[in-house]
């Protein structure tokens, strides 16, 4: 990646000014739309990751996305990267090794993939066996919905050799699980045992099922107006607020309106 010059980048930056003036209006307003877009996005992408901090640091969260997993890896590798010409490089390298090398102890046992959130159950396996070699980065992660607990990953990575200082998220949901004062017990192991599965069913929560009346396809369509009707009035944080309601992250929102609107073009 080449880096500019601050002179260099006001150069480019008056050359694109030029040639949005002379856009037609119809140009300059799809090019409006799409800066907002990405505005929007990014901010939501904010939320959503300011309130899994929160969440982590209070100690209530004792799941971590497998997909936010490997970006700290990826993020990590590339701050550790001294030569910027191969930034981009170390993180892709070193995303795709951290994504096998989950795959591996998922498929062995030495992780257990764990489901939350609503929706349709997916499969970690059928994403351990997916052939990956020609994915891009995004493309080879799993969905947002597959966790893992972090104690779990702790001991993995701490088995693999790998630093927790590398993965910021690890630090803080183990600091925040370790900080729970926990009551002491004279229950029997086998009664603990129930109690620990109980707490984990809690976790990560029964996939909830589809209303019977409703079928995914009209789930799509229904979220589809709701975050066009929400966008059309001029809210902000849309995507934030339907998510809310539907109780999914913004991300896996997206994909069922992204679906919706696939479908909705076809007809």
């Amino acid at each position: 990646m080449v880096k500019l010059t601050p002179e260099k980048q006001t150069e480019v930056d008056q050359i694109f000014s030029k040639i949005y003036a002379g856009l037609p209006p119809e140009a300059k307003a799809k090019i409006d739309q799409i800066k907002a877009e990405g505005a929007q996005e990014i901010r939501d992408l904010e939320s959503e990751f300011e309130a899994r901090i929160k969440q982590l640091e209070a100690g209530g969260c004792r799941l971590i996305p497998i997909a936010e997993l490997v970006w700290g890896a990826a993020f990590a590798a590339r701050r550790a990267e001294p030569l910027e010409s191969r930034k981009d490089l170390a993180s892709y390298e070193s995303g795709r090794a951290f994504i096998r090398a989950i795959k591996a102890a998922l498929l062995d046992g030495s992780l257990v993939a764990r489901e939350q959130g609503s929706g349709i159950p997916i499969s970690d396996r059928a994403w351990c066996l997916e052939n990956d070699t020609l994915l891009s980065l995004p493309k080879m992660m799993p969905h947002d919905r597959l966790m893992v607990r972090t104690d779990e990953v702790r001991a993995w990575l701490e088995k693999m050799g790998i630093a927790i200082d590398a993965l910021p998220l690890v630090q803080l949901a183990q600091e925040g699980i370790t900080s729970i004062p926990r009551a002491p017990t004279k229950a029997k192991p086998e009664e603990l045992a129930g109690e620990q599965a109980e707490i984990d069913r809690k976790e990560t929560g029964p996939a909830r099922t589809l209303k019977p009346e409703e079928s995914p396809e009209e789930r799509g369509e229904r979220l589809r107006k709701r975050v066009e009707e929400k966008k059309a009035a001029g809210v902000k944080a849309y995507l934030k607020e339907v998510a809310e309601e539907e109780k999914v992250s913004i991300s896996t929102l997206k994909q069922i309106v992204t679906k919706a609107r696939k479908r909705r073009d076809k007809q």
